[in-house]
């Protein structure tokens, strides 16, 4: 069973960009980079638990979805095209799968 090796580096890149001090443009470059860095698309599909409803997923699940948001909030940013999709309603989508999470720094603005 694969695990990521360090959940601390989720956490504070998370807590970075919900509370504002960092952009969405840092933000998915560091998380995309730390998930890509851990091979996390491999981790036992039974810990990402990434189909089941936000309240039940857990920490696995919960960064395989950022991850997805990542993926299409960074397709819908064209070069030179300007923001298509608000980076507040980004920040709010990655916070509201943060708000649970056993770390108490994150998901709190």
């Amino acid at each position: 069973m694969r695990l990521l090796r360090d959940e601390q580096a989720y956490f504070q890149i998370l807590d970075d960009f919900v509370t504002k001090r960092v952009s969405a443009a840092a933000f998915i470059a560091r998380f995309r980079h730390q998930w890509q860095c851990d091979g996390a698309e491999g981790i036992d599909s039974v810990l990402a638990m990434s189909r089941a409803p936000h309240n039940q997923a857990g920490l696995y699940g919960r960064l395989a979805s950022i991850d997805s948001l990542c993926r299409t909030y960074a397709h819908n940013l064209p070069s030179g095209c300007g923001y298509r999709v608000s980076e507040e309603q980004f920040r709010k989508e990655v916070e509201s799968l943060t708000d649970s999470l056993p770390h108490p720094g994150v998901g709190r603005a």
